[in-house]
């Protein structure tokens, strides 16, 4: 990760919706940098039941734990049932973000997780204006929403915030630039990955930023990669993401006092992990799931 500009060392999220699916956020205190852990139960779907699926899985009342079956117990920093709703999961995870991030923290949350298990939907990297109307609007836009409304309240302390946009995804081993599309044939260009000589970091070579001044900009960014992402139909999912996918909010913050950030937040979802054998894949999606995997 990148260190915040003067803030302290960086902290970060990790984001894993698995079956169940898993979310990871940053610890609560400056002090505790390491990795925290969600996990999101996500509910039997109509095609499970007709498969003959059936709950193995039980949260433990009042504990962050899950029993599965009988008697195999996991505890993470967070359990969210399968009732849980997105508000829920922002509540639980997210907010603790939106408040380091104003601080100037970097912050990036990863979804991870077998295919089918619902790491888009609790994201809402594919973000739609139907998306945007629901109660099911996913992760990013209501943290988003939420960085802005918390900067422009008052007692926030920030006199002014800019923003700066990127979307990429990297599908079968090449990385694609989601905001930028070719003249000849309207498709999106590959990023050549490129060594950093001063940080010895890695940058993209090319790589489109598209500024954005509110909450409605950052949405519209996000749409419009949105509908280039690489999706196809696998046996276990009707809409499996076959790339995983990078959005990038790189902030400038000013304080009245004068102190300056430059903090990032990213939100990662990853392509789902898959078996061949349960996706049915052949051909192009074979080929796709031994690159995801």
């Amino acid at each position: 990760g990148n260190t915040p500009s003067p803030a302290p060392s960086a902290r970060f999220q990790f984001d894993r919706p698995a079956l169940p699916a898993l979310l990871m956020q940053p610890s609560s205190t400056a002090a505790d940098e390491g990795v925290t852990v969600g996990l999101r139960v996500r509910p039997l779907l109509p095609r499970d039941r007709a498969e003959g699926a059936h709950e193995c899985l039980r949260k433990v009342a009042g504990e962050p734990q899950v029993v599965l079956g009988a008697d195999r117990a996991f505890t993470y920093n967070h359990v969210f049932p399968p009732e849980a709703s997105q508000k829920e999961l922002f509540d639980g995870c997210m907010q603790p973000i939106v408040d380091s991030v104003l601080q100037g923290y970097n912050a990036t949350v990863l979804a991870y997780g077998q295919t089918g298990s619902g790491k888009t939907f609790t994201m809402s990297s594919s973000y739609t204006a139907a998306v945007a109307a629901g109660e099911d609007v996913g992760l990013i836009p209501r943290t988003i929403a939420t960085v802005y409304e918390q900067a422009s309240g008052e007692g926030s302390g920030v006199k002014i915030m800019s923003a700066n946009a990127t979307f990429i995804e990297i599908y079968k081993e090449e990385v694609y630039d989601l905001l930028s599309t070719k003249a000849s044939d309207g498709s999106c260009p590959t990023l050549p990955i490129r060594e950093n000589a001063e940080s010895g970091g890695v940058t993209l070579t090319g790589q489109s930023s598209k500024p954005v001044e509110s909450v409605e900009g950052a949405m519209a960014v996000l749409a419009a990669g949105s509908c280039h992402r690489q999706t196809g139909a696998t046996a276990m999912n009707a809409t499996s993401s076959r790339s995983h996918a990078i959005f990038k909010l790189s902030l400038s913050i000013k304080l009245a006092n004068g102190t300056t950030f430059a903090p990032k937040l990213r939100f990662v979802d990853l392509a789902g992990s898959e078996r061949a054998k349960r996706t049915g894949a052949s051909g192009e999606r074979l080929q796709e799931g031994i690159h995801i995997n």
